[in-house]
């Protein structure tokens, strides 16, 4: 009997931080932050050896995990992703790439000097549209770069994640948080799903609605109904799949609950330096 392998599907500016803190603090070392995108890319094969070459390994996160995947001859696998509103993740897009270098990427750099209306109509105008553009359908048939995407994409999308994911919704984090934990106990009886919020920031306490709200009235209703249209099919798979969340939710009968630990700063500091101490030493021994 095969082994079974956790792959994340860490997309960008996901809440996937946060779940790779959840998987590092269950399976420690055999947990493997993947941050070799270039080897990855190899696809199928590469990761059936590198899964062969680490029997020990029991959840393996990427930013470019090479999707779609089929079977491996090595592990079983079960597939995670988180989801999120695009609308709303187009403005944590925005205010990450502000804070890196303005040398590190054409994002970073454009969003140093533009404010949110003006770097929004750079990306929807600009060859790299797609970082806000129907990004989650476009990551889950390995499209990222496709111009144009079709209806037959948004379907294509949605047989994958409905058949091959375990899958979470940002804004409902800990109902996605109490689902996912308990499809994992079937395989992983020890399963935890307590977590600390990586990346956090003061607008996670506001509502998704009146971060839309916000958002239109920055944009403008002009460039606001651009957005709109550029993620006509990222809008129909999350409006699809939080639906579905909820549907799940209720037949499963579970109760609301918070899995939230909320450390005071010196804490979250301190496991932060941890988290980064532990990912270092187990990067040793998987290159």
């Amino acid at each position: 009997m095969n082994r079974t392998v956790i792959l994340h599907a860490h997309l960008f500016k996901n809440a996937g931080t946060t779940i790779d803190w959840i998987l590092m603090q269950n399976f420690g070392s055999n947990f493997y932050d993947h941050r070799d995108n270039m080897a990855i890319r190899g696809g199928q094969e590469y990761l059936d050896s590198f899964f062969a070459k680490h029997p020990k390994l029991q959840a393996l996160s990427s930013h470019h995990l090479p999707l779609p995947l089929s079977s491996f001859r090595s592990c079983d696998t079960i597939k995670l992703i988180m989801l999120r509103h695009p609308i709303e993740r187009v403005l944590s897009v925005y205010n990450f790439e502000r804070k890196q270098p303005a040398s590190l990427s054409k994002g970073s750099e454009a969003a140093s000097h533009l404010d949110l209306k003006d770097y929004v109509d750079w990306r929807l105008n600009d060859t790299n549209r797609q970082v806000i553009s129907n990004y989650h359908v476009r990551c889950l048939i390995g499209a990222v770069g496709k111009k144009t995407l079709v209806d037959s994409d948004f379907e294509r999308a949605c047989d994958y994640l409905s058949s091959d994911f375990l899958y979470g919704v940002v804004d409902e984090f800990d109902k996605s948080l109490q689902l996912i934990a308990h499809k994992l106990r079937i395989v992983f009886p020890n399963f935890k799903a307590q977590y600390i919020k990586k990346n956090y920031s003061e607008t996670n306490l506001i509502t998704l609605k009146d971060k839309l709200n916000k958002l239109k009235g920055q944009l403008g209703s002009e460039l606001y109904g651009q957005l709109l249209q550029a993620n006509e099919y990222d809008l129909k798979l999350y409006d699809i799949y939080k639906k579905e969340l909820f549907r799940s939710y209720s037949k499963a009968n579970m109760r609301p609950e918070s899995l939230e630990i909320v450390p005071g700063h010196s804490v979250f500091s301190s496991i932060s330096n941890a988290f980064k101490l532990l990912h270092n030493k187990i990067k040793d021994q998987y290159e």
